[in-house]
């Protein structure tokens, strides 16, 4: 922020709740960040595979190289000789939006990344995550108290209901 970052910009316009985490959505901060790198004029943007790396001190230098999981060999490999394979890792992970009136609240437990929490009264709470599912609260009261600790509801899965989860994804 203090190095006024674009990403770190538009995910401050992008916000969502998350307690203390910082989280976005999803489609307004690529939306934003898409906007901004489309309207620089000093960035050319390539919609095409671009089999290797381009030549250092060329007419492309300096450039970036924003690749992931579906990269195909050809550059992959020319990404490996020019860093080392030891450096080159792709990470993916899955963050599912759930609406909060599917959930079965008998088998959730509320808990924060790191043991920081943002979080008031449990009818605090409930209006919380009311707000963010775009339901009222009194639809998210059960027989059993919330408790007010924790910005998430964690879902508890068993090997086999993970997996069936993930594949309805």
């Amino acid at each position: 922020r203090r190095l006024d970052s674009l990403v770190m910009r538009a995910a401050d316009a992008t916000r969502v709740p998350a307690g203390a985490a910082l989280a976005v959505d999803r489609e307004a901060f690529s939306r934003a960040v898409t906007d901004a790198v489309t309207a620089n004029p000093l960035i050319t943007i390539v919609r095409e595979e671009v089999p290797r790396v381009p030549p250092a001190g060329g007419a492309w230098s300096p450039i970036v190289i924003a690749t992931g999981p579906l990269t195909s060999d050809a550059l992959s490999a020319d990404i490996q000789a020019l860093v080392g394979d030891e450096h080159l890792s792709f990470y993916d992970a899955i963050s599912p939006i759930v609406l909060a009136e599917t959930i079965d609240h008998s088998r959730v437990f509320r808990a924060s990344r790191w043991g920081r929490s943002l979080r008031g009264s449990a009818e605090a709470d409930l209006s919380a995550v009311a707000r963010s599912a775009k339901v009222e609260a009194s639809a998210l009261r059960t027989d059993e108290a919330v408790e007010p600790e924790g910005d998430y509801l964690n879902c508890p899965f068993n090997k086999s209901e993970y997996d069936a989860f993930y594949d309805a994804l």
